[in-house]
């Protein structure tokens, strides 16, 4: 990998407590209200925290709210208020115990997960009375609709295994994949890892699924992640995949006929195998060095009765797609056939290909596997997040962040280049915050773990004495 490195800068002041606020936390009950929510979209699969702010417009006190998820595509997941008593129940929960006085606003932060499939409207209700057990209870107007748009997170797989492309058409393909769980069947799929595009939403719950994308532009890229839901709040979905489109044959409709799974021309996968011989393949290209791009890799399979498919894999041999062409370099040996692909590798990062050839009897072999090592930037981080607890920190007017010596605090942020580790180093500053010369020697060094299903870096900071500090990421 890259050893190159480039540094991101947060000055720190410790030794000054914050003010021990929550974010954004309103409330609102009463014989009139209004109410907002923030964000008003949500990531499929994904928990996020929303601001559902509430104004109390009535003429009485507020003594009694319930915030209820849209009880179609979310999950209720929890909530962040800690100064009124929540009662949760199974899509929502209910607040008690505090006054939201008349024309006061207040914030409640609701955990809540949506369906790992996209939606424009999704409704939820707030309710709120004078009453402490909910009398005569109203619904609050306003805007309370939150839309769920992209895909679950596709850096990794989550309960989703066996992820095959078959029967590849120049206009069409057949997803399929096993799940843990009893799930629902949903395909996002386009020309690059945002997607843009998804199957119709199956609603049955099984654990074997098969999706046929339609289409489909001949001869081209695409990336897809498999998604479900098995409508309790239980995900399945997996991580990016790709395959290659047929090309279409000049002058001719797409060939009909064969069985599924072939993909070498004039081949078919009999019914019935006649003989139990594995064919041979291996790989031709040089593959011991990093690239800045994905290259063409080559490569050459035979069989004693004939190839029927050969397709590859860049993660493992967990997921496969049909090679891009497939030729017979000497016609005096048919069962000899030469093959190339070119791999579609969205993020710089190290990536496990292998080669597979199924002869016409469905005997298999495969490649040993090797390692292809992409490295187009030099590592490079985000910024710094930094929580205590479940509440973020914002820097003040100086750009200076204020801690308290002798606690931990929280430190999130990203990278792209494909780092291998991060750390960062606590660089004593010799003046006030928004100095500018530092101390060379760090004083103290944190290291940072990644996630490997948000691929996000974090860990704990903490310092023992007060000062002010320059953190470099390293």
């Amino acid at each position: 990998m890259s050893t190159t490195t480039k540094s991101k800068f947060c000055t720190l002041v410790i030794g000054t407590l914050l003010a021990a606020m929550l974010p954004g936390v309103v409330v609102s009950a009463g014989t009139s209200c209004t109410v907002s929510i923030s964000p008003n979209a949500a990531t499929p699969a994904v928990n996020t925290t929303f601001t559902v702010n509430i104004t109390n417009t009535g003429s009485t006190d507020l003594q009694w709210v319930d915030i209820t998820v849209p009880t179609a595509g979310f999950f209720y997941a929890g909530n962040y208020v800690y100064d009124w008593a929540g009662s949760e129940h199974g899509d929502g929960v209910t607040f008690t115990n505090n006054t939201l006085a008349q024309g006061s606003s207040n914030g409640f932060q609701i955990a809540s997960t949506a369906e790992p499939r996209p939606t424009s409207t999704n409704t939820w209700q707030i309710q709120a009375s004078d009453d402490p057990g909910g009398a005569g209870a109203v619904t609050c107007t306003g805007s309370s609709n939150v839309a769920v748009s992209g895909h679950p997170p596709n850096d990794s797989n989550n309960g989703v295994s066996n992820i095959m492309v078959s029967s590849v058409t120049p206009a069409s393909a057949t997803v399929t994949w096993d799940s843990d769980n009893a799930i629902s069947s949903l395909v996002y799929y386009g020309q690059t890892s945002d997607y843009g595009a998804a199957s119709t939403y199956d609603s049955s719950l099984t654990n074997n699924h098969s999706v046929t994308l339609t289409g489909l532009s001949a001869f081209t890229g695409y990336h897809f992640q498999v998604a479900g839901s098995d409508g309790q709040g239980t995900f399945g979905y997996s991580g990016d995949s790709t395959f290659v489109t047929a090309a279409a044959p000049a002058g001719s409709n797409p060939p009909s006929g064969g069985s599924s799974g072939a993909n070498v021309p004039g081949a078919h996968l009999k019914a019935a195998p006649t003989e139990t011989i594995p064919p041979t393949i291996s790989l031709t290209t040089d593959l011991g060095h990093p690239f800045s791009a994905a290259p063409t890799i080559a490569g050459l399979a035979s069989d004693n009765d004939g190839v029927a498919a050969i397709d590859y894999s860049t993660d493992g041999g967990i997921n496969w797609q049909p090679v891009t062409s497939i030729t017979q370099p000497n016609r005096r040996k048919a069962h000899d056939l030469a093959f190339t692909f070119t791999p579609i590798f969205p993020d710089d990062g190290n990536y496990t290909v292998q080669a597979r050839a199924t002869d016409t009897s469905s005997n298999i072999a495969v490649t040993p596997p090797v390692t292809i090592i992409i490295d187009r930037l030099p590592p490079q981080t985000g910024p710094l997040v930094f929580a205590y607890g479940p509440q973020p920190l914002q820097p003040g007017q100086t750009g200076a962040l204020n801690l308290v010596a002798g606690s931990d605090y929280r430190v999130t942020t990203s990278a792209v280049g494909g780092p291998t580790s991060l750390a960062l180093d606590a660089r004593p500053l010799s003046g006030a915050p928004g100095a500018t010369s530092t101390n060379p020697t760090p004083t103290a060094t944190f290291a940072l773990t990644q996630n490997a299903g948000t691929g996000l870096w974090s860990g704990a900071v903490g310092f023992k004495t007060g000062g002010t500090y320059q953190l470099v990421a390293r």
